[in-house]
């Protein structure tokens, strides 16, 4: 075994390395024992697997799930046969993601039996007892006790399942991966392959060290992230981060802020075709990154890629190009370098950064060639 389940006083149970791990070994993979999809996915992908595929096939009963084909379809109704009825009853009206979500974990209480108790605060409580009147409607029943106790377990430990542009397409429940605790300076980063969890090690992790992953985003002070992390999932981080930048949320914010303003600035620049603009925000993010995040962290990956496509797209229009290709190549590589670390050698943001600095390496060198 590459990793083992370990109890301490201080973390409770948690995964731990069974030996020497090096960075970009995926460590663990997961599919989830109960998931729904997102609602503005609905009818673009199978609500079974989470592809996208054309000629979905639309369950003919409640007009709300939608497959691949006949065996997705199959795969699906051990989560789909609860709710389906009760979703065919209320229509025209749809339901809501997260009704969805708590009636297929009520319906299948045993694989949620063993998740850590969730809390709910008390701005919270009452938005909780609303999905699950909403859940219990979908499935026929009564409100219980047991269903509202199932929907807190569901908010302290579901995760938001992404596509590799970072779109969010559903939500799931995964046993295993849950039970890694949280860092906000983590040694393994988590990403998915349709609707398997893929967790890879971001750094080199000694023989029975702790592995840690990031429940929330990292951008943020140590304050927002503490009240962030006590709101949703019940426990306030005493991590190697929170406790170097405890006192110094000052100066923390001031960075954070400035990181987010050239988010958005390179989004716009991006919407208004602004190459030029985003190319040069693009390099002013991955210094922000470095400075900021932890030395592995997947958005400076994300940067890099970001920053290499667009000096390769600008070298490509120019009729001397050789210093912006060199520059290309050098952000491109180092992209790939640090996706394959984060997400591995299959994910395709990975082969796209590969494919990406292939056709860079391709034109240098006939650029050489003529030059």
């Amino acid at each position: 075994m590459l990793i083992n389940i370990v109890r301490d006083e201080r973390y409770g149970r948690g995964w731990y390395a069974a030996q020497p791990i090096k960075p970009g070994t995926e460590v663990l993979r997961e599919e989830p024992q109960v998931h729904v999809i997102s609602r503005s996915q609905r009818g673009k992908r199978c609500d079974w697997c989470l592809r996208n595929a054309e000629h979905l096939k639309r369950c003919t009963r409640c007009l709300c799930a939608w497959y691949c084909g006949h065996r997705c379809q199959k795969n699906d109704w051990i989560q789909h046969k609860a709710e389906c009825r009760g979703i065919a009853a209320i229509q025209p009206r749809m339901p809501t993601d997260k009704a969805r979500f708590i009636a297929r974990a009520v319906a299948r209480e045993s694989e949620i039996a063993n998740l850590i108790e969730g809390k709910a605060s008390p701005d919270t409580k009452q938005l909780i007892e609303d999905q699950v009147l909403e859940a219990m409607e979908l499935l026929g029943v009564a409100y219980k006790p047991s269903a509202y106790d199932a929907a807190c377990k569901i908010k302290c430990n579901a995760f938001d399942i992404y596509n590799h542009s970072s779109t969010t397409i559903g939500e799931g429940i995964y046993k295993s991966c849950t039970m890694m605790n949280h860092s906000c300076e983590p040694n393994c980063a988590w990403s998915f392959d349709g609707k398997a969890m893929v967790i890879h090690a971001v750094t080199d992790i000694s023989a029975d060290e702790q592995l840690f992953i990031s429940y929330i985003a990292l951008v943020e002070s140590c304050s927002h992230r503490r009240a962030c992390l006590l709101d949703h999932y019940a426990f306030e981080c005493t991590c190697v981060r929170c406790r170097r930048e405890e006192g110094n949320d000052g100066e923390v914010e001031r960075n954070m802020a400035t990181i987010k303003a050239n988010e958005q600035l390179y989004n716009t620049q991006i919407e208004n075709n602004d190459k030029a603009g985003a190319m040069e925000t693009a390099f002013t993010l991955v210094a922000l990154y470095r400075c900021s995040l932890f030395a592995h962290h997947p958005a400076q990956g994300l940067a890099l890629f970001r920053l290499g496509k667009l000096q390769k797209q600008a070298a490509l229009q120019q009729e001397k190009s050789g210093a912006t290709l060199t520059a290309a190549i050098g952000s491109l590589t180092t992209a790939v370098q640090a996706l394959q670390i984060c997400f591995g050698t299959d994910h395709p943001l990975t082969k796209e950064a590969v494919l990406e600095l292939q056709e860079a390496e391709e034109e240098h060198s006939i650029d050489t060639i003529y030059s």
